[in-house]
């Protein structure tokens, strides 16, 4: 292969490898699609472990705690996961 060929070929790769980089999303975006599907998990499981019936006022008083103990991470999770990303139009 002659010098020009293979420094067509690599300028041609270093093209595409660019346009990968500016197809893909922003780190920020996908630490936070992480942070939202471990949260969602999270929250799928602890559902799944409650059982609900409505039998006595005394255990849904009881469930009702166990609620409002979870209440301030929930909103903490959805306050930073609706929180805007500002991403620099030159990025």
């Amino acid at each position: 292969m002659s010098d020009k060929r293979i420094i067509c070929v690599a300028d041609k790769r270093q093209q595409e490898l660019t346009n990968a980089q500016d197809k893909a999303p922003p780190k920020s975006y996908l630490e936070a699609m992480e942070a939202l599907l471990k949260w969602i998990t999270h929250m799928e499981s602890l559902l799944a472990s409650e059982t609900f019936q409505v039998s006595e006022s005394e255990v849904m008083e009881e469930q009702l705690k166990q609620f409002k103990v979870s209440q301030p991470y929930n909103r903490m999770v959805c306050d930073w996961v609706n929180f805007p990303v500002c991403i620099p139009k030159d990025a």
